[in-house]
C-alpha cells in the first residue's frame, strides 16, 4: 500500500522513464486542466534514484500548464524496472482512472 504526498515536479520529472513533454495526450491535458481538483492523484515509485512517475503524465502536464508546483501522489516503493512493468498491467485501469469526459 503507498502512501500520499504531495512531491514537486522537478522531483517527479527528473527520473521520468519517458519523455515528460512527448508523452502526454494535448486533448486531455486540456480537458484535465479543467478539472484538475477532481483528479485521482499520480502513481509515483520510490526509487533509490528518486521518485518515478509511474501513472499521470497527462495529469502532471496539467499541473504544470497551471502553473502547480506539487501533485497529490500516491508513493510506493519500486525500482525503476518496475515502471513499465506497473504501466503495462494498469493500462486498463489506468484509463478508467481519470473522468470519462476527457
Amino acid at each position: 500500500m503507498g502512501r500520499d504526498a504531495a512531491p514537486g515536479m522537478a522531483d517527479l520529472l527528473a527520473t521520468a522513464p519517458v519523455d515528460p513533454d512527448a508523452h502526454p495526450d494535448p486533448a486531455r491535458v486540456e480537458c484535465y486542466a479543467g478539472i484538475f481538483d477532481a483528479l485521482p492523484p499520480a502513481v509515483v515509485f520510490e526509487t533509490p534514484e528518486g521518485l518515478t512517475l509511474v501513472d499521470g503524465y497527462d495529469l502532471v502536464a496539467a499541473a504544470r500548464r497551471l502553473r502547480l508546483e506539487t501533485v497529490e501522489a500516491e508513493v510506493s516503493p519500486g525500482s525503476p524496472r518496475d515502471a513499465p512493468r506497473y504501466a503495462r498491467y494498469a493500462a486498463p485501469a489506468g484509463a478508467e482512472r481519470g473522468p470519462p469526459s476527457c
